[in-house]
């Protein structure tokens, strides 16, 4: 399997659902992150071909270009307060 293959089929099969949970994984705490990390970690050893023992964080800052569990999903909620604002899509406050 190729590098390109192998990255998008963790891209559609994995990083599309931690993606997919953000609101929900916000209010998660630190050590059930720390699993939806682990995951993480091993989609980018598959990608990437490291093995086990390999430090993982490194690869997946430069070569894959991901962020965190925790700033991930920050960063997700963050766009879509965004989007939201943009089209007025907020909810009134005021009664």
């Amino acid at each position: 399997m190729t590098r390109e293959l192998a990255k998008t089929v963790v891209n559609s099969l994995v990083v599309s659902k931690v993606d997919y949970c953000n609101s929900l994984l916000a209010a998660c705490t630190q050590q059930q992150t720390d699993k939806v990390q682990l995951v993480l970690n091993c989609a980018a050893r598959v990608i990437l071909g490291g093995s086990k023992y390999d430090h993982v964080t490194p690869l997946i800052r430069d070569d894959l270009h991901w962020l965190r569990v925790p700033e991930r999903i920050m960063f997700k909620l963050f766009c879509l307060l965004v989007y939201k604002a943009l089209h007025c899509l907020a909810q009134s406050t005021s009664s």
